[in-house]
């Protein structure tokens, strides 16, 4: 779980980021998928992190690996109209159930994501209030005050 116990009760940031590896020049190893420009092949990672709020790792606290389906190369009109378990946005979902399944209760915790994580239903799915989102937001909103201004 941890490499440190987080501080009890104390703040605790998870960033999440995307890895891959490439397997490109084994071609006998099975299971791989496109990555990278489509070209290369091999597998990704979708890792959190936990940090104190000064920066200070504690460990690898959830990971996802997964490897593309290259029969769905070139489809994402396709991909935007299916549910989000069939997306590889539900990795997001996964990985905020790993963090709290494994951070102390009463950890204050927030889960910082790039724009990949600016999903609704990763806003609208459940969590206990001390488990907060940072999202780097990948579409303008419209705000309800003052009208026509954008977030």
């Amino acid at each position: 779980m941890f490499a440190a116990s987080p501080p009890a009760k104390k703040p605790c940031v998870f960033g999440v980021r995307n890895s891959s590896f490439n397997f490109t020049r084994h071609p006998a190893t099975t299971g791989l998928g496109p990555i990278g420009s489509g070209t290369e092949q091999g597998f990704l990672f979708h890792s959190a992190l936990a940090l104190t709020t000064s920066g200070v790792p504690l460990g690898l606290v959830g990971q996802i690996a997964w490897a593309r389906n290259p029969d769905t190369r070139g489809q994402s009109a396709r991909r935007k109209q299916l549910p989000i378990e069939e997306k590889e946005s539900v990795r997001w979902l996964q990985i905020q159930q790993q963090i709290a399944a494994r951070v102390p209760d009463g950890t204050h915790t927030v889960l910082m994501g790039d724009r990949e994580s600016d999903i609704y239903d990763l806003f609208i799915a459940p969590r206990n209030p001390q488990q907060e989102l940072l999202v780097r937001a990948a579409w303008d909103r419209k705000l309800d005050d003052p009208p026509g201004q954008h977030l």
